[in-house]
């Protein structure tokens, strides 16, 4: 996406970002929780992408999204987004440069 591109008036959709939170259990195995961390407006584009084998050995295609979002202290690629009802995990976080905004980009968590 061009700098010159980005108009924060386009920012017309919500996410909400969760950061994970690790605990160990009272018989020390590992736990993950997510914490809801903000709800930000978004640019959001959709894409789908190639088709994957899930658990059921059966083809799916899997929804990607690439989110542009004011930066957020902290945001990292283990973070994760709702966004319409649906969980994604982030896979990249990139800062535009000169500009405070960061584009993500998510693929649909298949359950």
């Amino acid at each position: 996406m061009a700098v010159d591109k980005i108009n924060i008036g386009s920012f017309d959709t919500v996410i909400t970002l969760f950061s994970p939170i690790k605990k160990k259990t009272s018989e020390g195995a590992a736990s993950l929780s997510w914490k809801q961390e903000k709800k930000v407006y978004a640019l959001v584009e959709e894409s789908v992408t190639d088709e994957q084998v899930d658990e059921s050995m059966n083809l799916v295609a899997s929804l990607a999204i690439k989110a542009t979002i004011y930066q957020v202290q902290a945001l990292n690629s283990r973070w994760r987004i709702l966004y319409k009802e649906e969980n994604y995990e982030i896979t990249s976080v990139s800062p535009v440069r000169g500009t405070p905004f960061c584009l993500i980009k998510a693929y649909k968590i298949m359950e």
